[in-house]
């Protein structure tokens, strides 16, 4: 299978070896020994799609199971809420380890709400193939201009972005800057950007230049905050790279090539992530490592669309990430919740899988055609197989992208299913009917009000409720 096209695995390998070597003997390898015959049957309707496959049927040996389980969210909050209290409902009834249980996702960036409620449910988790969210480096870059911006005497926080990128400044003029704070008046004592502005006219040209463009940004991000909540319009010298466009009445809207913000808090992250040089810091190591960096900025700017654009706000959310920072133990137990992307998941199994972000746009990714989707939809039928006695796909009506909270349809994967072969729960958007090649959805507000996790009902059958 190849789900690693990204790194030039090419699945025509697989396809044209018959043609270029005629006595080829094609041997099926169908019997499966991992799921059960619900889980196999979900897996082989929506990879039987592909038109670029030898396909094959899988036997199921250890026989039948119980049926795979569509759940129509809300939202994404309400999503990461629905997989900790499925674990915990699960762990308390039937028993079992949290080891049993993995969150599957399509990219990195998308595990920062399920950490924060598995986190603040005390329930133990792993991130697999990655850092956890927020030790992740280029999350740290983004915290550490946010706290030295709102505390001036974060020492940590200025010696991490200081100089990065580089700006000319040598490890000798970063310790006198530390220094010369030290040994500043009391008033102005521990301050590091007051003693960088002290401290400028002994600097090189180059180092100079440096040290007013870092400063500049950081003044130029407070002058943003207003006591509204909406972001101010930028100074047209600040940075060439961005736009400030009108977003509704008294907030603005600001984009770049790399990261968009929208509501809120998160037009800030973006523009201090640009001007500083960060985005493009870490966009460049995407590009040399094949990375996802930027997801992860974009991730953290998504999260700050829930806070206001004020002094107060952007306190609030650096104590919010705080405290889920806090809560991290430091220490991996062996028994804990794998959260994992679904190309990291091939050669693993576990014993209950919950796929979630199943939304177009999102799995599968935007503008995936032809063999780009059929990549996608192998890459999905991966995942549905690492489970080995229960499967839950969960769909979200409405998902924070960009800064902005979007009304989603079902992934179409979700449409191949056919219904008699699932559990639903929650509200079936209007005009979804699983067992269809596409989905017909024509409202992509239908259904946005899905009730919460305690009030989700099950329905098994022919006939999907409406």
């Amino acid at each position: 299978q190849s789900i690693y096209r990204f790194r030039g695995a090419e699945v025509r390998n697989i396809l044209e070896f018959p043609d270029r070597f005629p006595e080829t003997d094609i041997i099926r390898l169908e019997r499966n020994y991992r799921s059960t015959a619900p889980i196999l049957a979900v897996a082989g309707a929506v990879v039987d799609n592909n038109q670029g496959r030898l396909g094959k049927t899988l036997q199921a040996e250890r026989g039948e199971g119980k049926l795979p389980t569509l759940v129509f969210l809300p939202d994404q909050e309400t999503e990461a809420s629905f997989c900790a209290e499925l674990i915990e409902k699960s762990l308390h009834s039937r028993g079992g380890a949290y080891s049993d249980w993995a969150i599957l996702y399509r990219t990195n960036a998308q595990s920062l709400t399920f950490e924060t409620e598995l986190l603040r449910r005390h329930i133990p988790y792993k991130v697999v193939g990655s850092l956890k969210f927020y030790e992740r480096e280029e999350v740290k870059d983004a915290l550490a201009l946010l706290s030295i911006m709102v505390n001036p005497r974060d020492e940590i926080a200025f010696k991490r972005v200081i100089n990065k990128p580089a700006r000319g400044l040598g490890q000798v003029t970063v310790d006198k800057i530390i220094e010369t704070a030290s040994h500043a008046d009391s008033s102005l004592r521990g301050n590091l950007l007051e003693a960088c502005r002290n401290i400028l006219p002994e600097l090189s040209k180059k180092a100079r230049t440096g040290l007013e463009g870092f400063l500049a940004v950081l003044d130029q991000s407070r002058s943003m905050l207003t006591a509204e909540g909406g972001v101010q319009k930028r100074s047209t010298v600040a940075s060439d790279r961005l736009t400030a466009l009108d977003g509704g009445p008294g907030s603005n809207k600001i984009t770049s090539d790399r990261l968009t913000a929208g509501e809120g808090l998160s037009a800030l992250i973006v523009y201090i992530l640009e001007s500083s040089g960060i985005a493009e810091y870490h966009a460049t190591e995407d590009e040399i490592a094949g990375t996802q960096r930027l997801s992860n900025l974009q991730e953290l700017a998504n999260a700050a669309s829930l806070y206001p654009a004020t002094a107060e706000g952007l306190a609030e959310f650096l104590e919010h990430i705080e405290l889920d920072r806090s809560l991290e133990s430091g220490e991996e137990q062996n028994d804990s919740v794998t959260l994992i992307t679904v190309h990291n998941t091939k050669g693993l199994e576990f014993r209950k899988v919950i796929i979630t972000g199943l939304e177009q746009g999102v799995f599968p990714r935007e503008d995936k055609q032809d063999e780009d989707l059929e990549e996608e939809r192998r890459l999905f039928y991966v995942g549905v197989t690492r489970a080995m006695d229960e499967l839950y796909l969960t769909t979200c009506a409405l998902r924070r992208m960009y800064g902005r909270t979007n009304y989603n349809q079902p992934s179409l994967f979700l449409s191949e299913i056919p219904l008699d072969g699932i559990k639903t729960l929650g509200q079936i958007p209007r005009g979804f009917v699983p067992g269809r090649t596409r989905s017909p959805l024509s409202d992509p507000e239908a259904g946005a009000t899905a009730p919460g996790v305690s009030g989700l009902r099950a329905h098994q059958g022919p006939r999907a409720p409406r």
